[in-house]
């Protein structure tokens, strides 16, 4: 199913929240850790919050049932809000998540969510550093229905690209290794257009997405 992509930029918000973490296979949930995140308040990109810092730890639960204590570990954690550059919609305050059709992240464990597939953006990290970025010097990211499950991006410009996002033709085929729910996935990105095709292999490819435009 073909994806037309859409740019996010962020809005100069910041969502707070307090991210408690324990490790423990026996967790039900997650059987990894039992996990929780409160979200506690709302601010400014100029307060110059940092995330990781050690905050007191809020009356909460993990999924499973498993009441917090102030033993657990608890960090302040300060998301940058993106909405849509079209219409100034709502999209994410975590962009280096899995995308938020992923059925892993919508039941079980409150993992965070990401942006949807499709969605575009400029990584400021990255700015400047010619392994990651095109000849403008920035380094564009684009969601796909699957993503890098220790990353869950993928990253157009480590490719030759063409166009003003999201309007952006990348000359090699695009791919994922798959997010935590086991999805892998392989296509183009031809004029802000995720096309999926069936195989890596060029005898699957129509031989028009083949040539560069």
């Amino acid at each position: 199913m073909d994806i037309n992509c859409f740019l996010i930029v962020p809005n100069g918000v910041t969502h707070r929240y307090a991210s408690i973490c324990t490790h423990d296979p026996s967790c039900t949930a997650s059987h990894i850790a039992h996990i929780a995140e409160i979200r506690l308040s709302d601010g400014l990109l100029a307060d110059n919050e940092t995330s990781g810092i050690r905050i007191s730890t809020p009356p909460a639960k993990c999924e499973c049932g498993y009441s917090f204590t102030e033993s657990d570990t608890c960090e302040l954690d300060v998301r940058t809000v993106y909405v849509r550059a079209d219409n100034g919609a709502f999209v994410c305050d975590s962009i280096h998540s899995s995308p938020s059709t992923s059925p892993k992240l919508t039941s079980g464990a409150p993992y965070r969510t990401g942006p949807p597939p499709g969605a575009m953006w400029f990584d400021d990290t990255l700015e400047g550093n010619p392994r990651f970025c095109g000849p403008d010097g920035k380094c564009l990211c684009v969601m796909t229905p699957a993503g890098l499950c220790h990353v869950d991006m993928w990253q157009v410009d480590r490719q030759p690209r063409h166009g003003v996002a999201p309007d952006i033709t990348a000359d090699r085929p695009i791919g994922s290794n798959g997010n935590w729910a086991g999805i892998q996935y392989n296509g183009f990105l031809r004029n802000g257009v995720l096309i999926e095709i069936c195989d890596a292999g060029q005898e699957n490819i129509p031989h028009e997405l083949t040539t560069s435009p």
